[in-house]
């Protein structure tokens, strides 16, 4: 009975151990997305999807360090895994719509967007990314009122200015464009898209 008791006992506390090892690695995947460090994130995450297969934020941490690491092909694969373990994601919603984005498929990334839109309306990621598909798409009468949604919500938010930046291009207005990419290079000034983008319109 003893010894029952202690193999009880034994196998709770490596099941505690391997939860807060689980954890430790989510906690620090986030550290490393939040300073945009997707490789050594994307190890973290798959060290806790090792540990643990059912949780679902390290699907979502997987997907957005593929994301924006250039593998949206896998992006898709992850985020797919998170929704099926929580399929009322709105992260996971907006991770596959970027890499859906990416692999050039608008009609599904719009759709996948305004889900996580929907989810978490306040967001302003999420509507500024819907406004820059649109905008690709050639569809500046649904960029520019989710641009200035998402400005709303987050007057620094650079995907909505370049959004917008894009827009008034397409209508001919090249100062107002030139404009929106300078407010853009401002909030980020090493972001080499904007750079690249800025010094299109500056040449035109």
């Amino acid at each position: 009975m003893r010894e029952k008791n202690y193999i009880a006992a034994l196998c709770c506390l490596l099941a505690l151990i391997s939860c807060a090892s689980q954890k430790q690695h989510i906690e620090v995947g986030k550290e490393l997305l939040q300073n945009k460090q997707y490789s050594q994130a994307l190890g973290e995450f798959n060290q806790a999807i090792q540990e643990d297969p059912k949780q679902y934020y390290a699907y979502f941490g997987q997907g957005m360090a593929y994301a924006n690491s250039g593998h949206p092909d896998l992006a898709v694969g992850s985020a797919n895994q998170a929704l099926a373990l929580k399929p009322d994601d709105a992260g996971s919603f907006f991770v596959r719509g970027q890499a859906e984005a990416d692999l050039g498929q608008p009609d599904k990334a719009v759709a996948d967007l305004s889900q996580a839109i929907n989810l978490d309306p306040k967001k302003a990621k999420y509507v500024a990314l819907r406004s820059l598909v649109f905008a690709n798409a050639g569809r500046p009468d649904l960029a520019l009122p989710d641009a200035q949604r998402a400005l709303a919500l987050d007057p620094r938010s650079v995907a909505a200015l370049v959004a917008q930046a894009m827009v008034f291009e397409s209508q001919g207005q090249h100062q107002m464009a030139i404009d929106e990419m300078q407010k853009a290079a401002d909030i980020e000034p090493n972001n080499t898209t904007v750079q690249k983008l800025q010094s299109m319109l500056v040449q035109q």
